[in-house]
């Protein structure tokens, strides 16, 4: 390429590296930029033992120009080649270039431009200083940090685990950290924050978080631009590799073949790998059999559902961060409501809080108080848009016995058992919410021959949602708020439509 030789000073390896850093630089700004101020008029050389960057140009004027209009391209394209931020800075060193005058076009812009400079200003009131230097900063944008994750019995192993990946003491480790659990439950809250701690301990440390998909991405672009060595390099240097959605790579042999060579690579460097996906690494389809093994090696941990406890301290963590002031009871409500991931009750909190907001257009500022007529409202508001989807009462009688692992039969006949009368009990209430049945029509469904009993269900179970009770759930034998097991169930039927 016409311009790299002079814009490049080192030897060996360095040398190819800044060779990169070059082309790279000419592909952001057009070679003809590269033509006009960097030939003979600045000289790269890297430090491969320091990581450092020096950017070596013959006057103060040169400095000037170049830190002011090309000091982020040169730090972009440095970073694209070596994976990481590196430290740039811009050396006055005339010593370095040939003393005879160039007669070309581009060098008497230069020189006639700082003859200029130089005539206005013989005399600077500011010292410009010999080197300049660009602060490092993290090339991802990493939302999530390890503090700020929310701990419960549902996530403790994993966040232990991720905790552990970012002990320097821990040296070594038997093999890989994966994490798996369904959509918006916390791994890439997890594998974020392990970046982010491992540049909180060292802001120099050579770690990566990307998506399976970026890693194809960039993999196939390598190939199609015949850059592989540098991918390679770029890659097996880490010291931190974290893949969010691995399971991408799943059907793409290729891919899966290069990601196993650079696992390979990383591990005998004693470098560490996270990886997160919404499966167990051996059931996750497609996955070659030695990615597999690679994979089940190490630590496997699996987040789960959060439960009541943990949602809670979630909601209070996202309404601080909101400015959101909620009381205690609308906490509780909002917890036994959302049953799933975080981003559910993300969700929860932005449509309560515009509610409240449109409830109390009155001008204050601070907080939004916000107590339980307001969720109420809002949950009210999203049941009835769905009241168009007509819900037979055959899906809910299924949905319920599929949750609370009981059989339907059962249901219709006599038994009086504690489980058979919870599921019976909370047919009755979602049959008269989700449908148009009457007591009598609902009685018939569950072949009762008279409607009293169902009369007495729905009052019953109503007194028990009014306390807020908690009851065995028949599935797992665990301790569960009555209004959670309903809006598993109802979550559930809506889903079956």
């Amino acid at each position: 390429m016409h311009g790299i030789e002079g814009f490049v000073t080192a030897t060996t390896t360095a040398q190819s590296v800044c060779a990169r850093i070059a082309e790279r630089l000419a592909h952001q700004l057009g070679q003809w930029k590269v033509d006009l101020w960097f030939p003979k008029a600045a000289k790269l050389q890297y430090d491969e033992n320091t990581d450092k960057l020096n950017l070596a140009v013959p006057s103060e004027f040169v400095a000037r120009r170049i830190g002011k209009q090309f000091m982020g391209q040169i730090q972009l394209a440095a970073e694209g080649e070596l994976g990481a931020s590196v430290e740039l800075d811009i050396q006055v060193r005339p010593e370095l270039f040939d003393a005879s005058p160039r007669t070309g076009p581009a060098q008497q812009a230069v020189t006639q431009a700082q003859q200029a400079l130089d005539a206005k200003a013989p005399v600077l009131s500011r010292a410009v200083p010999s080197s300049i230097s660009r602060p490092s900063r993290r090339p991802w944008n990493l939302r999530y940090k390890l503090d700020d994750f929310v701990v419960g019995p549902s996530n403790e192993l994993a966040f232990a685990a991720a905790k552990g990946m970012t002990d320097p003491t821990q040296e070594t480790h038997a093999g890989p950290l994966f994490v798996f659990g369904g959509c918006g439950l916390g791994k890439t809250h997890l594998l974020q924050g392990i970046c982010n701690q491992m540049l909180d301990q060292d802001k120099d440390a050579r770690v990566m978080y990307v998506t399976g998909e970026a890693f194809t991405n960039e993999f196939l672009t390598a190939v199609r631009t015949n850059k592989i060595d540098g991918f390679r390099r770029k890659m097996r240097r880490l010291e931190m590799l974290c893949i969010d959605d691995i399971d991408f790579i799943a059907n793409k042999q290729a891919t899966q073949q290069e990601f196993l060579h650079c696992f390979d690579a990383l591990e005998l460097a004693g470098s560490k790998v996270v990886l997160a996906s919404d499966s167990h690494p051996k059931f996750i389809e497609q996955f070659s059999e030695s990615l597999t093994s690679r994979c089940v090696k190490g630590m496997v941990v699996q987040v789960h559902e959060p439960d009541l406890a943990t949602r809670a301290k979630i909601i209070v963590a996202l309404a601080q961060r909101r400015n959101m002031l909620l009381n205690e009871a609308a906490i509780q409500l909002i917890a036994a409501r959302c049953i799933g991931s975080v981003r559910e009750i993300e969700g929860a909190l932005t449509r309560v809080h515009a509610m409240a907001t449109l409830i109390q257009r009155n001008g204050q500022s601070g907080p939004v108080a916000i107590g339980p007529a307001v969720v109420n409202q809002t949950f009210a508001s999203e049941r009835q848009t769905r009241v168009n989807r007509i819900v037979h009462f055959d899906s809910i009688a299924d949905v319920v016995c599929e949750q609370l692992a009981i059989d339907r039969n059962q249901v219709n006949g006599p038994g009086r058992h504690r489980d058979i009368v919870l599921g019976r009990n909370i047919m009755v209430h979602l049959a008269r919410e989700m449908t148009s049945m009457s007591f009598p029509e609902i009685a018939r469904a569950i072949k009762r021959s008279s409607h009293s009993s169902v009369v007495a269900a729905a009052k019953r179970l109503a007194e028990q949602l009014k306390k807020d009770e908690s009851l065995i759930h028949p599935a797992t034998g665990t301790l569960m708020p009555l209004s959670e097991m309903i809006e598993r169930c109802r979550q559930a039927i809506y889903r079956v439509g």
